[in-house]
Protein backbone atom coordinates (compact mmCIF):
# COMPACT_ATOMS: atom_id res chain seq x y z
CA UNK A 1 0.00 0.00 0.00
CA UNK A 2 2.86 2.37 0.79
CA UNK A 3 4.30 1.92 -2.73
CA UNK A 4 0.93 2.68 -4.34
CA UNK A 5 0.59 5.89 -2.32
CA UNK A 6 4.09 6.98 -3.32
CA UNK A 7 3.34 6.31 -7.00
CA UNK A 8 0.14 8.35 -6.82
CA UNK A 9 1.93 11.28 -5.16
CA UNK A 10 4.79 11.22 -7.67
CA UNK A 11 2.31 11.03 -10.57
CA UNK A 12 0.38 14.02 -9.21
CA UNK A 13 3.60 16.02 -8.84
CA UNK A 14 4.68 15.23 -12.41
CA UNK A 15 1.22 16.20 -13.73
CA UNK A 16 1.30 19.55 -11.90
CA UNK A 17 4.78 20.44 -13.15
CA UNK A 18 3.98 19.44 -16.76
CA UNK A 19 0.58 21.15 -16.99
CA UNK A 20 -0.29 24.79 -17.69
CA UNK A 21 -1.35 25.10 -14.06
CA UNK A 22 2.10 23.91 -13.03
CA UNK A 23 3.68 26.50 -15.28
CA UNK A 24 1.70 29.22 -13.56
CA UNK A 25 2.94 28.04 -10.18
CA UNK A 26 6.50 28.72 -11.29
CA UNK A 27 7.67 32.30 -10.86
CA UNK A 28 9.69 32.29 -14.11
CA UNK A 29 6.92 31.03 -16.42
CA UNK A 30 3.83 32.63 -17.92
CA UNK A 31 0.78 31.58 -19.92
CA UNK A 32 -1.01 33.42 -22.73
CA UNK A 33 -4.23 32.26 -24.37
CA UNK A 34 -5.29 33.93 -27.59
CA UNK A 35 -5.35 33.93 -31.38
CA UNK A 36 -2.35 33.66 -33.68
CA UNK A 37 -1.72 36.97 -35.46
CA UNK A 38 1.39 35.97 -37.41
CA UNK A 39 4.03 33.23 -37.58
CA UNK A 40 7.38 33.37 -39.38
CA UNK A 41 8.68 29.80 -39.87
CA UNK A 42 12.08 31.08 -40.99
CA UNK A 43 12.81 32.89 -37.71
CA UNK A 44 10.35 30.79 -35.63
CA UNK A 45 8.67 33.88 -34.20
CA UNK A 46 5.00 33.66 -33.22
CA UNK A 47 2.77 36.67 -32.47
CA UNK A 48 -0.36 36.03 -30.38
CA UNK A 49 -3.14 38.48 -29.50
CA UNK A 50 -3.92 37.60 -25.87
CA UNK A 51 -7.52 37.20 -24.69
CA UNK A 52 -6.89 38.66 -21.23
CA UNK A 53 -5.70 42.13 -22.17
CA UNK A 54 -2.07 41.21 -22.83
CA UNK A 55 -2.30 42.69 -26.32
CA UNK A 56 -0.02 41.34 -29.05
CA UNK A 57 2.83 39.28 -27.61
CA UNK A 58 5.81 37.99 -29.60
CA UNK A 59 7.33 34.58 -28.73
CA UNK A 60 10.54 32.82 -29.74
CA UNK A 61 9.67 29.22 -30.72
CA UNK A 62 13.25 28.05 -31.25
CA UNK A 63 13.01 25.54 -28.39
CA UNK A 64 9.23 25.08 -28.17
CA UNK A 65 7.09 21.99 -28.44
CA UNK A 66 4.41 23.00 -30.97
CA UNK A 67 1.38 20.70 -31.17
CA UNK A 68 -1.05 22.85 -33.19
CA UNK A 69 -1.04 24.68 -36.52
CA UNK A 70 0.22 28.25 -36.22
CA UNK A 71 -2.06 29.71 -38.88
CA UNK A 72 -3.44 33.22 -38.32
CA UNK A 73 -6.74 33.09 -36.43
CA UNK A 74 -6.00 29.76 -34.71
CA UNK A 75 -6.70 29.71 -30.97
CA UNK A 76 -3.58 28.71 -28.98
CA UNK A 77 -2.21 28.48 -25.46
CA UNK A 78 1.45 29.45 -25.06
CA UNK A 79 3.50 28.55 -22.01
CA UNK A 80 6.69 30.61 -21.99
CA UNK A 81 9.67 31.73 -19.95
CA UNK A 82 9.18 35.31 -18.80
CA UNK A 83 12.79 36.20 -19.48
CA UNK A 84 13.08 36.58 -23.25
CA UNK A 85 9.53 35.34 -24.07
CA UNK A 86 10.92 31.92 -25.08
CA UNK A 87 7.93 29.62 -25.60
CA UNK A 88 8.22 26.09 -24.24
CA UNK A 89 4.79 24.76 -25.29
CA UNK A 90 2.26 25.90 -27.90
CA UNK A 91 -0.96 23.89 -27.97
CA UNK A 92 -4.68 24.17 -28.54
CA UNK A 93 -6.74 25.36 -25.56
CA UNK A 94 -8.85 22.89 -23.62
CA UNK A 95 -12.54 22.82 -24.57
CA UNK A 96 -14.78 24.72 -22.23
Amino acid sequence: MNIVLRLVLVSALVFCVASPAGALMRKDMGLVRGKVVDYDPRTRVLIVDGNRGEGKVQFDLSSAQVTVPTNPGEEVVVIYKLEGNKATVVKSPPNR
